[in-house]
């Protein structure tokens, strides 16, 4: 029905990252010679080996497209093989990558390629992973309205969405700015939650703690490394310095990553809880910066 009515844009077939090419190119080969019929397909593929000539000319045989892809694990190669293309965004997150909220800089970064990409076929199709705090609406909404397609209806809607973040986001940092010192909670794992999300938390209790070390801690600073990414909090200064792709995120709403929560998680508790009782009851006077 979905397809009758014309709103069915194409199929979408993603290989498991174990297929790889010298292994099930014949398997893939007579798959897609099934695909022949009322619906249109695309292929998104998930290891390297399967972007070479003969993989794409087979696509093109076949009417089927190439997934254009915005991902760590393959580069965002913009391979034309039919008459539409189909691009899917599913974050730069780090475990997962789709638990991402994508910055307009990182979207506009997509303009010159979608222009180039839309001059090449009759239809562009983009897809963004879904999120369960509406992440993919709000940058579906974002690129349209930097590719200057935006609808008024769709107008609307982003500004409603953007509207809803923000409410958010400022309820979150008024009830913790309003909590008085009193009412704060015991435990460290309540006083985190605070600052961060249980998804985050719960990341960084898997963490190691052979892969967290101290650098120093004195009455005023503490430094660290917590896996590959570097961690300093000045206490005088009032200002936490870290270098991981999640923290470029989560610094803007003055969150912490993972990598922070495991680091308090795993250093003296009366430390931790001075530490965190700062940043808490004085969040305003915090900075949270990148790079170290």
């Amino acid at each position: 029905p979905i397809n009758r009515a014309g709103k069915l844009a194409s199929l979408l077939i993603q290989l498991p990252p174990k297929y790889i090419y010298h292994k099930y190119y014949e398997v893939f080969r007579i798959f897609l010679n099934l695909t022949v019929g009322e619906f249109r397909y695309a292929v998104e593929f998930r290891d390297l080996s399967w972007l070479r000539e003969d993989v794409l000319g087979l696509l093109s045989k076949y009417d089927v497209a190439y997934t254009i892809v915005d991902e760590p694990l393959l580069p965002p190669h913009a391979y034309i093989t039919t008459d539409f293309a189909y691009i899917r965004w599913h974050g730069r997150g780090r475990n997962p990558w789709y638990y991402y909220h994508y910055s307009l800089n990182e979207l506009n970064e997509w303009k010159p390629r979608i222009l180039e990409i839309r001059d090449k076929v009759r239809n562009v199709f983009g897809y963004f992973n879904n999120h369960f705090k509406g992440y993919a609406v709000h940058n579906a909404l974002q690129v349209l309205e930097i590719l200057e397609i935006i609808t008024s209806t769709q107008r609307k809607i982003l500004e409603e969405v953007e509207k809803n973040i923000q409410e958010i986001k400022i309820q979150q940092l008024d009830y913790i700015l309003d909590l008085p010192s009193e009412k704060l909670p015991e435990e460290i794992e309540d006083l985190l939650a605070l600052l961060t999300d249980k998804v985050r938390l719960k990341r960084a209790k898997e963490i190691r703690e052979d892969l967290i070390q101290v650098r120093e801690a004195t009455e005023q600073h503490l430094s660290a490394r917590v896996k590959d990414y570097n961690i300093i909090i000045d206490l005088e200064k009032r200002i936490i310095v870290h270098d991981c792709a999640d923290w470029a995120r989560t610094r803007s709403s003055l969150s912490f990553c993972k990598h922070l929560n495991a680091l308090i998680l795993n250093i003296d508790k009366a430390y931790a809880r001075r530490i965190l009782e700062d940043i808490v009851i004085n969040k305003s006077l915090w900075k949270f910066l990148e790079n170290v």
